[in-house]
């Protein structure tokens, strides 16, 4: 059964100048292309409208009833959609890189291909809405976002359809969702040029005791290539995932750079004790065979917790026997 008549075509200035006289019912409005960028519709009832192809970036569309309403191809950048109703709206290719979607209800919608980079999903109802081929890179998300029943059957993380999840082939049923709750007690540390476990294991223990939590721990290592590591760190839920990360870089870098500095000082007091003519490609060979020491070579670490992620790609094995 239709709960909308065919869209009315309705002006820009139209639009403004009645919901400034207070009113807030434009249902089955065709304002398809049109340019509401900026906009503010706070509250109004846009459901069945046509908005296809519509510049609503920067709009403020808090609390909008919005059922049904088309938004596919629309261009909804840092637009403000809090509280608002999205029941089986199409946003299939629309653009909410990010837009705010606190606490909206997305139930039963079509984002289908839709870009949802830095998106706020805070406390956001995705219950069995459709989010096959859309782009999910920094998306925020928390565990009040309701992730039940989603369609899904691959995403991407990156631009221009990079990093696709799965790689190969569909997620199983439910597998998306179980899949992203468990990034929700999940940091992801990149470390490229290799890793210095000496510097990762000291500033892992002192983010331990910096935060107080028995509850952080190191899940597994990720092998990207080309001397990029990436390091799955379980946090508690409800932990500020954000300050967590920011502080580990932080005390990564001064960790790895005191290492480097004791190196050069090791070295110093090697050569001070070496013949005045010692030949160049010699000290470039101590130079590097020092700096390299404590590089990654891929071998195993002990005491710490490892376990496969079915995302992840040539994880080093963690030996957990030593791991008390």
């Amino acid at each position: 059964m239709k709960l909308f008549s065919q869209a009315i075509a309705m002006d820009v200035n139209e639009l403004s100048r009645r919901y400034a006289t207070g009113e807030r019912t434009f249902c089955a409005s065709d304002l398809s292309g049109a340019d509401l960028s900026g906009a503010n519709l706070s509250g109004a009832n846009l459901s069945g409208a046509d908005l296809s192809g519509t510049n609503l970036s920067g709009a403020d569309l808090s609390g909008a009833k919005l059922i049904r309403t088309k938004f596919s191809g629309a261009e909804l950048i840092g637009a403000n959609l809090i509280g608002a109703t999205l029941y089986e709206a199409d946003f299939s290719g629309a653009n909410l890189s990010g837009a705010d979607l606190n606490h909206a209800d997305f139930w039963q919608a079509n984002l289908r291909n839709a870009q949802l980079r830095a998106a706020q999903l805070l406390g956001t109802n995705l219950e069995r809405a459709t989010l096959t081929g859309s782009y999910l890179q920094d998306w925020n998300i928390n565990s009040a976002t309701n992730l039940n029943d989603v369609i899904c059957e691959y995403v991407y993380l990156e631009e221009d359809k990079q990093e696709r999840r799965p790689h190969t082939g569909n997620f199983a049923p439910s597998q998306f969702t179980k899949l992203f709750q468990e990034s929700l007690e999940t940091v992801y540390l990149i470390l490229r040029n290799g890793v210095d476990w000496k510097a990762l294991l000291i500033s892992f223990q002192k983010l331990r005791m910096e935060f107080g939590s028995d509850e952080l721990s190191i899940r597994s290592f990720e092998n990207k290539g080309d001397g990029a590591f990436v390091i799955h760190i379980n946090v508690s839920k409800g932990a500020n995932k954000v300050e967590i990360e920011k502080y580990l870089k932080r005390q990564y870098k001064l960790e790895a750079k005191n290492e480097l500095d004791t190196n050069l000082l090791e070295i110093t007091k090697l050569l001070a004790n070496q013949p005045i003519d010692i030949e160049a490609k010699t000290l470039v060979s101590v130079v590097e065979n020092n700096a390299q020491s404590q590089i990654l070579k891929a071998q195993p670490v002990k005491g710490l917790l490892g376990e496969f992620l079915p995302e992840t790609q040539e994880l080093i094995p963690i030996d957990q026997t030593s791991a008390k």
